[in-house]
């Protein structure tokens, strides 16, 4: 079993996903540029995220934009609440996009630590 380890976390709640300058302000979260296609009828996860003190249980959202007045995605067929992450916060399985129903679209990939 792989052990992660988070360290110290000043606590505060991710309301409405509207703090993301906060999480970055704390130095935990992903690093680098995220760049993710999701093929249709397929499952679609979010693999080898990097980042400092990663957990399992994190969440990330898919969204319009991150930080204040962002919100779900509100296009067909995109997931409209958080996907929690595993291997120590690595990995995040959004699902699947259902070819009948989604509409293609750009969106956010936006972080919230587990506390």
């Amino acid at each position: 079993k792989t052990l992660c380890f988070r360290g110290e976390m000043a606590p505060f709640v991710c309301l409405e996903w509207a703090n993301q300058t906060e999480i970055a302000v704390s130095g935990f979260g992903p690093v680098g540029h995220i760049d993710l296609v999701c093929p249709l009828n397929a499952d679609c996860t979010l693999n080898d995220l990097s980042g400092n003190g990663l957990q399992d249980g994190d969440e990330v959202m898919i969204m319009d934009k991150c930080g204040e007045g962002g919100g779900p995605l509100r296009l067909s067929g995109f997931p409209e609440i958080p996907s929690k992450s595993t291997k120590c916060g690595a990995t995040v399985p959004i699902g699947q996009l259902n070819i009948e129903t989604t509409i293609y679209g750009h969106a956010k990939l936006c972080y919230c630590p587990k506390f």
